[in-house]
């Protein structure tokens, strides 16, 4: 057949691990072994799960991205050498609903992402540095706080600036006078 390349007849499909994150459990599943497992999501469980998905070859993981539920999990399998692949929740929901899928438990959730993988095969995620994690939720954590004190304005009032950070120096000015303030009270006055 033209434009067709065959597989060779004893060869192993792809195995794909789909994990769906909670903040306590990882949900697992593995297709095409139909396997189903949950592990603990600590460092106990990552060891565990890195055992388990080792004996069976995994060619891909795909978890949905969870904020920051998900990212001991990707970094630990990375560095274990699997490859992992994070995708959107939303996509992830929308093709179980396209391959008719629509009850949501965490199990059904895991295989559904191992079916997406065998399917989409998503690319690998490489997860963030421990610095951009982390810039990452200081930066989630202001646009919380700026929204929060938004929905707090009174309709119609414009906003109100936010104070200046004041360095020590200028908090300790507070209670004494600054070098500038003492050097214009010994200027002589020329005027």
């Amino acid at each position: 057949m033209q434009g067709k390349v065959l597989s060779e007849p004893n060869a192993k499909p792809p195995v794909y691990a789909g994990i769906d994150v909670c903040k306590e459990w990882l949900h697992v599943s593995v297709h095409p072994a139909g396997q189903s497992f949950r592990v603990a999501n600590d460092g106990g469980g990552l060891r565990r799960l890195k055992r388990l998905l080792g004996k069976l070859a995994v060619t891909r993981v795909v978890m949905e991205a969870t904020s920051k539920y998900h990212r001991a999990a990707q970094r630990s399998l990375h560095e274990a050498g699997l490859a992992v692949g994070v995708v959107n929740p939303l996509r992830a929901r929308l093709f179980a609903e396209a391959c008719g899928q629509l009850a949501k438990t965490d199990r059904i959730d895991a295989r559904q992402l191992a079916v997406m993988g065998t399917v989409l095969d998503p690319a690998e995620t490489v997860p963030a540095s421990l610095a951009m994690e982390a810039l990452q939720e200081m930066d989630g954590a202001r646009s919380a706080a700026s929204a929060e004190r938004t929905a707090h304005q009174p309709l119609g009032e414009a906003p109100k600036p936010l104070p200046a950070r004041r360095t020590q120096a200028q908090a300790a000015g507070d209670r004494a006078p600054s070098r500038a303030s003492r050097n214009r009270d010994r200027s002589p006055d020329l005027g």
